[in-house]
């Protein structure tokens, strides 16, 4: 009777543990599961439960040398036992580790072990579900391996299988694998169809990593990027409820990238430093080398080249032991753009043309991009004819691939580099109409972002849609091209929605912000993202009694390109561009309303007359936003925003995001800084009494000495010490008065470590 009941506890112990990890309880789970394991007499079965169970949640809160650890116990069990079905438990958990870890080779070689193990697999529906388990482990390390063909194959019975078993979460989960083999075959339509059953079936069984996992691959096929970017921040709400910190970095990666590609470039560092450090401590070594080619990268665009050499160091440790080609050709780019970046132009080619050879060799995607990476390294070689080779081979490649955008890298950048190796080379009439193309697929790659302020973004801080759009109106002014056309990028429908849908929920996020720099650093960033700004300045008025005057807090400033023999261009100083606003910065003030600047003249196209669309521009001058921060009703400072009109013009739209910013800012601001304020009081006080402590420590010995002698000497040499001791002093001195002579005399004196002899 004794062996049922404990029987039934450990049973009850496992379904515990189990409703702890669903819901996100890992760290409980992981302790019940440690308790378990502990009991006497635990069943082989039992204990490699708990175990997958344990590991399963090692993984979960980042902790995969644990969770390894878990893993290979099993093994070791299972290996003593010789039972089939303990033997396909173990491998399962082993190939799910190591997917973590990165180490794809052994995942796959782990599940196709699994899967081939599954001899009784029709025999009860146990072993049906382990078999399940075991092919859905082979579809996912296949995938991630880039075995695309032997990944569908895999899929597609796994997914088979599942349904037969009416296993709706396993199902949900199978789609959310089919939908990344279809997206990795560039197979767009098939891949959103799968996410989008994964998210229907895993939200019919409350999955909420299954949630996370399919959100993350509708965001990967979303065309409009506000709603990608609000795909990635809910998949990151459902990790955060599964409780799986490992996938909310995969989540931050991503939409890092989705910054990237914006050209808000401060969010991406955060996020990316973030990621690093994140993956760094849980040992994930495939996403930390991804992790790190993106800040590398980044941090080269900022021109911080010590923290990206640093950074390069800790990469190259990590590649070799990965065995993954295309990690190995993220890493010589890597390390050609940073060679590039450093003035070594010669070697920067050299790291190309080998990263160039491991592609053909491990035949991987990314032949036309890395050309057209070397070609803009040639036109700096002073060498224009290779460039053009370059690119002229790189087109071909994109055009025999029906023009599809490759992956992490916009189709225009390819045809504007070959815009500029044909005019290098002197092939004039060629590079117009090259330039069409390229100005075509800038259009393409901006139709679909609804929201003006993130439009405005990608056209005025991503350095090549920047560039040529610059070059296009030059050429196209001189080609008395029509306004419709040449200014075709200003006349984007635009979906008002999308940006009041970001901003509700500012408050909410400013309300989780605890410090004043904190603070600070999220208004500059939410207010480039809303509204597009070139220069966006958070800026106090410091009013105190020994300063005044305004002060720049935090910015963000269009960044220095690099110029081919001079390195990094001077970045401009936030204290330049503040001496140049006062006047906008006091009307402001003086108004104490939102300030919408169009100082500057406009002519316009026959699109002014359309409903359908905003008014473009033809215009000279910076259009701003002056928004004040009003808190107590005194004004603390102001977000001020400007941006030329060739990427824009802002509206009364802008104006009213901004001013509501500014609002919520104010406010934040205002009570962070009474927080502050309060903690240091709270400190000064505790000094205070931490002084008047020692007052009475003194006192005290006073009275002892007192309580002990009626020598006047005696108690003096002892309060004399006992102030030398508690202040550190150099020199101290107690003086009596003699009440009969009124005379005042030394009774002790302490003078540089030395004591002197009294009067």
């Amino acid at each position: 009777m004794a062996a049922t009941n404990k029987k039934v506890d450990t049973n009850l112990m496992i379904e515990t543990i189990r409703q702890l990890a669903w819901t996100g309880q890992h760290m409980l789970a992981i302790d019940s599961a440690t308790q378990a394991l502990a009991a006497p007499k635990i069943k082989p079965a039992e204990q490699m439960t708990l175990l997958d169970l344990r590991a399963e949640s090692y993984i979960a809160i980042g902790k995969l040398d644990l969770a390894m650890k878990d893993a290979k116990a099993m093994g070791k069990i299972s290996s003593k036992l010789q039972v089939a079905g303990l033997k396909v438990q173990a491998l399962n958990r082993l190939a799910l580790v190591q997917m973590r870890t990165g180490d794809l080779k052994a995942a796959v070689k782990s599940a196709t072990a699994a899967v081939k193990a599954n001899a009784n697999r029709q025999s009860s529906i146990v072993n049906r579900q382990l078999f399940a388990e075991s092919l859905f482990c082979l579809a996912e390390a296949q995938w991630r391996a880039r075995q695309l063909e032997a990944a569908l194959k895999t899929a597609q019975e796994t997914i088979t299988l599942y349904q037969e078993l009416d296993d709706t979460s396993g199902t949900g989960r199978a789609h959310w694998v089919l939908s990344g083999i279809f997206y990795r075959s560039n197979r767009g339509e098939e891949s959103r169809r799968a996410a989008q059953t994964a998210l229907e079936l895993c939200r019919q069984a409350g999955d909420s990593y299954g949630i996370g996992n399919a959100l993350i691959s509708l965001a990967n096929t979303d065309v409009d990027i506000a709603e990608q970017i609000q795909h990635y921040q809910q998949a990151k709400n459902a990790f955060e409820t599964a409780g799986y910190a490992e996938r909310q970095t995969a989540v931050m990666g991503n939409l890092g990238n989705t910054y990237g590609y914006l050209g808000l470039h401060a969010h991406v560092r955060r996020l990316q430093r973030e990621t690093v450090e994140k993956d760094r401590v849980m040992g994930a070594k495939l996403a930390l080398t991804i992790a790190l080619g993106n800040l590398i990268g980044t941090e080269t665009t900022f021109g911080e080249l010590e923290a990206a050499h640093l950074h390069l160091r800790e990469l190259e440790t990590l590649v070799p032991d990965l065995g993954d080609p295309s990690v190995g050709v993220n890493l010589i780019s890597v390390q050609s753009d940073l060679a590039f970046a450093t003035g070594d132009i010669q070697t920067a080619i050299r790291y190309q043309k080998s990263a160039l050879k491991l592609i053909k060799e491990s035949q991987i995607n990314g032949e036309h991009t890395t050309l057209t990476t070397l070609a803009i390294l040639y036109l700096a070689a002073g060498d224009p004819a290779a460039a053009l080779k370059a690119t002229s081979k790189a087109t071909d490649l994109h055009r025999v691939q029906n023009f599809a955008r490759p992956e992490g890298f916009p189709s225009q950048v390819i045809w504007w580099r070959h815009v500029q190796a044909l005019n290098a080379n002197k092939k004039t009439k060629e590079a117009r109409e090259t330039l069409e193309r390229a100005y075509d697929f800038l259009l393409e790659s901006i139709t679909n972002i609804r929201d003006a302020g993130l439009r405005r973004n990608a056209l005025n801080k991503v350095e090549d849609n920047r560039k040529l759009l610059q070059f296009w109106v030059k050429d196209g002014a001189q080609r008395k091209l029509p306004k419709e056309r040449l200014f075709a990028h200003l006349n984007i429908e635009s979906n008002l929605r999308e940006p009041f849908q970001r901003l509700a929920d500012t408050g909410l996020r400013l309300n989780a912000l605890h410090t004043v720099s904190e603070i600070q650093t999220f208004l500059v960033e939410e207010a480039t993202e809303l509204s597009g700004g070139e220069r966006v300045m958070l800026i106090l008025e410091n009013q105190t009694s020994e300063v005044s005057g305004r002060v720049v807090v935090e910015s963000i400033l269009p960044l220095p390109s690099y110029q081919s023999g001079k390195g990094y261009e001077k970045a401009e100083d936030p204290k330049d561009v503040l001496k140049r606003i006062g006047k906008y910065l006091d009307q402001a003030r003086l108004t104490r309303t939102v300030q919408l600047v169009t100082d500057h003249r406009r002519q316009t196209t026959d699109h002014d007359k359309s409903k359908k669309h905003r008014p473009s521009s033809i215009v000279h001058g910076l259009g701003r936003i002056v928004a004040p921060l009003i808190a107590q009703n005194q004004v603390i400072g102001y977000l001020y925003v400007d941006m030329d009109p060739l990427y824009g013009s802002f509206d009364d739209t802008d104006r009213d995001m901004l001013g509501m910013l500014a609002n919520q800012g104010a406010v934040a601001l205002d009570n962070a800084q009474w927080a502050q304020g309060l903690e240091r009081k709270v400190e000064e006080r505790t000094e205070e009494l931490n002084q008047r402590v020692d007052e009475l420590a003194i006192l005290n010995s006073v009275g002892e000495a007192m309580a002990k002698t009626l020598d006047v000497k005696t108690v003096v040499k002892i309060v004399g010490d006992k102030v030398q001791n508690i202040f550190s002093a150099e020199s101290v001195a107690i003086m009596l008065l003699d009440s009969q002579s009124n005379l005042i005399h030394t009774a002790y004196e302490y003078d540089m470590g030395e004591y002197l002899e009294s009067e």
